[in-house]
């Protein structure tokens, strides 16, 4: 059968991300010929090679030029004539039992454009040195020499050529970077006493790297194992505490045959792993767990780069093993091995939430025993900000479950015999409604509090010494040129003023009198805010009559000049005047009469500053007792005035709601502005 080299090497498709497994692959070819060879620990060599075509660099530039090949050199058994026959052989089985597909050579011409080997080796007694070179096209081997050796020493030099420019921009430059990626993909030799001695040396520069030094540097404590199974497959974890230094994340390596072939990220997956991890000692460190298991060495792909595993085991045979399964029961056993380590973790997670919810957030309270999987999962290193977010997030997904259960639960037809287990389910969905309606009152409430924090923090004189415009505390209150059909209620600040101003039955912001959907009339004239209120408990019909309205002047903060016409309660009377004069029409157009008995509500808000104060006198109004505001009853119009300080709306409404904010452990100074 002829066979063309070309074919093979396209069926090897592989991400820039393994541009390294060539080397991986020739530094693990080298540790089976020390193995083979029989012959003590034995040495490795690997050389970094460099672009040196634009002449002279300075040394400190040097590590910076372009990695162009490597070099990978041992003292094992050398290609004598089995190793090179099994070589020149496509899918050869020579190293099957050491798990070798007989393709990972061809890995070098995917990503290198040809590879050069010499060896010396023994045969028969004598010394024998071979040489050839590897490429990617007719049967692979070109240039093939074989000869008598002078050298009476063992020596075979793997010199990998030409790094194709889409792997090359991908690989990293630094020795040590480039040592710690070896180490952690051959990990499984390194921890076996007969080791090989390996060395990474960087021919440009001359730096040097202990491959089985950096081991032991980014090893922080023993290798602990432990043994499970996967739908009876029988696995194997061993998992390594490393320096912070050299691993950037907690991650698990699946392994075929002593290679790592995948690895996957931790974070997120285990409950309670914060970013680094304190052992007793008190010396930081990083997990790094290697699975392992004669399953996976069957089914590892050629490449070697996946496992023909399918994703998850939907119609397949219960016993099969599924890539879900397999990452469910690591990720056990690795939380297992780590649990000495991550409890010290959860009690401080535990006590930031509980801190958390008791000062920003008890509206997670009522609910967090149904999202305590979602928080066991959060990293303990997010700030407020971002545990804010991911617990609403897992309240968001309880409310989505809860409204589907309850779903199910109506189209339940309860069972003659499992009546009992109906009820309990019933009670069980009722008292989680709950919990969550408890959740929204209380998110409610932390809204209020904040919302008279902020207007608060908008009173205040800014650095330049002026107050606030009109439209800045109007806009927080509610937004200009709405209407209550452009804002929800919840989206409104109205009870600030007055509690009842939250149900209404048409409101407008900031709108001229004419422009509204409910009023018939001509004026022009535009109210800060008017509320037509029906009397819902008392009138029922979709035509009934308004029980009352209400409007709402703002004037700027502290402001010292007014004059007869800009007289604020000049102003809301004449509004009441305006809509007596109109005639009211429903959304459906049919009309409906403001009667002259429909009682108008009238509040003014406003600092009282001097000026003011004199024309307050002359329209005989009545102060509150405690001097932040008056009041009057205009008989002729039917309309009940109030007109407050800023201070005081503020005041009142912390006093309305500190109860809530009491019972929910919200500090609130209420006097305070």
């Amino acid at each position: 059968m002829d066979f063309q080299i070309e074919g093979m090497i396209g069926t090897l498709k592989f991400g820039a991300a393994k541009h390294l497994l060539p080397l991986f692959e020739a530094v693990v070819n080298s540790i089976q010929a020390i193995e083979e060879a029989d012959n003590g620990r034995g040495n490795i060599e690997i050389r970094i090679l460099r672009d040196t075509s634009q002449g002279t660099i300075v040394d400190e530039a040097k590590e910076h030029l372009d990695i162009i090949g490597f070099e990978v050199i041992d003292d094992g058994i050398g290609f004598n004539d089995d190793n090179y026959r099994s070589f020149d052989t496509s899918f050869s089985t020579y190293k099957a039992a050491k798990g070798g597909k007989g393709v990972g050579r061809f890995s070098w011409l995917v990503v290198f454009s040809s590879a050069a080997v010499e060896s010396r080796y023994k045969a028969e007694g004598e010394m024998k040195c071979r040489s050839f070179d590897f490429v990617p096209r007719g049967r692979g081997i070109e240039g093939h020499k074989e000869s008598a050796s002078e050298r009476t020493t063992r020596r075979t030099v793997v010199k990998l050529n030409g790094f194709r420019d889409k792997y090359r921009k991908a690989c990293p430059k630094k020795v040590e970077t480039i040592a710690a990626k070896i180490v952690e993909n051959c990990l499984e030799y390194f921890l076996r006493n007969n080791c090989p001695r390996m060395l990474l040396s960087d021919v440009v520069t001359g730096n040097t790297v202990s491959l089985n030094d950096e081991f032991k540097s980014q090893l922080v404590g023993s290798a602990s194992q432990s043994e499970f199974t996967v739908k009876g497959q029988p696995f194997t974890l061993k998992g390594l505490r490393l320096s912070p230094s050299h691993a950037k994340e907690h991650v698990v390596h699946y392994c075929a045959n002593e290679r790592v072939v995948k690895s996957e990220r931790l974070a997120g997956r285990i409950d309670d792993l914060a970013k680094t991890l304190t052992d007793d000692e008190g010396r930081e460190f990083r997990y790094a767990g290697y699975i392992s298991a004669s399953a996976l060495d069957s089914l590892v792909t050629q490449d070697r780069t996946d496992f023909a595993i399918d994703e998850s085991a939907d119609g397949m045979f219960e016993d099969t093993l599924d890539w879900k399964t397999i990452q469910q029961d690591v990720e056990t056993a690795c939380a297992e091995q780590l649990k000495p380590f991550t409890k010290s973790v959860a009690a401080d997670k535990d006590a930031r939430i509980e801190k958390f919810i008791e000062t920003e957030g008890p509206m997670y309270r009522p609910v967090l025993k149904y999202i305590d999987d979602k928080v066991r999962r959060l990293d303990p290193g997010v700030n407020d900000k971002q545990l804010d977010q991911e617990l609403y997030r897992a309240l968001q997904d309880v409310q989505v479950e809860l409204k589907a259960e309850g779903k199910e639960l109506l189209e339940l037809e309860p069972s003659d015999h499992d009546f009992e287990g109906y009820t309990e389910r019933v009670k069980s969905y009722f008292d989680k409604v709950g919990d969550i309606n408890q959740s929204d009152l209380a998110r409610y409430v932390c809204h209020r509090r904040a919302v008279l924090d902020f207007l608060q923090h908008q009173l205040s004189r800014t650095d330049t010494g002026k107050y606030p415009l009109e439209e800045c505390v109007h806009n927080v209150i509610f937004p200009m040129g709405k209407t209550s059909n452009d804002v929800p209620f919840l989206k409104h600040q109205l009870w600030l003023v007055d509690e009842k101003l939250v149900y209404h039955r048409y409101l407008a912001s900031d709108k001229p009198l004419r422009s509204m959907d409910v009023l018939d009339t001509k004026s022009a004239r535009e109210p800060d805010i008017i509320v037509f209120d029906k009397a819902c408990a008392l009138v029922n019909e979709p035509d009934a009559p308004f029980g009352s309205v209400i409007v709402v002047e703002f004037k700027r903060p502290m402001r010292k000049n007014y004059n007869e016409e800009e007289n604020p309660v000049q102003q809301v009377y004449n509004y009441v005047r305006e809509v007596r004069d109109g005639k009211a029409l429903m959304p459906n157009g049919r009309p409906v009469e403001v009667k002259p008995n429909v009682p108008f509500y009238c509040y003014v808000v406003c600092d009282i500053t001097e000026k003011l104060r004199g024309q307050i006198d002359l329209l005989d109004l009545t102060p509150m007792p405690d001097g932040q505001g008056f009041f009057q009853f205009h008989k002729k119009l039917n309309a009940y005035l109030e007109l407050v300080s800023y201070t005081k709306m503020i005041t009142d409404a912390k006093k309305r709601n500190a109860v809530f904010f009491d019972m929910l452990k919200l500090p609130t100074n209420i006097n305070g502005m």
